[in-house]
């Protein structure tokens, strides 16, 4: 808010602080860092990313009551998906995992 309303910019590390960025990296870093996040989302599957994510977008302009009781559900549901239940397999059994998709 307080940047809409001043126009004043912030630096990376106010921003980091702030929480409104989630890692700071030099410029020449840059690509590299962008590789490895997204190799890591590469890495899993895309069903549960994809459960994830809108799960967040439902949530942003619920209560947090509302928010906290809709993605229990949603958490729920997704911890009993096939491609969850390999994900976690897969961990205990110390494999890379085979995502179905579902």
């Amino acid at each position: 808010m307080q940047m809409l309303v001043t126009g004043e910019p912030i630096g990376a590390q106010t921003a980091l602080d702030w929480g409104l960025i989630n890692q700071v990296v030099p410029a020449d870093e840059l690509d590299a860092a962008v590789d490895r996040l997204v190799a890591a989302i590469a890495r899993s599957s895309a069903y549960t990313v994809g459960v994830g994510k809108q799960a967040f977008y439902d949530q942003v302009d619920r209560t947090e009551h509302d928010a906290y009781d809709h993605n229990k559900v949603v958490m729920t549901e997704n911890a009993l998906a096939a491609d969850a239940q390999e994900g976690m397999t897969a961990f205990l059994e110390k494999r890379a995992p085979n995502w179905v998709g579902h």
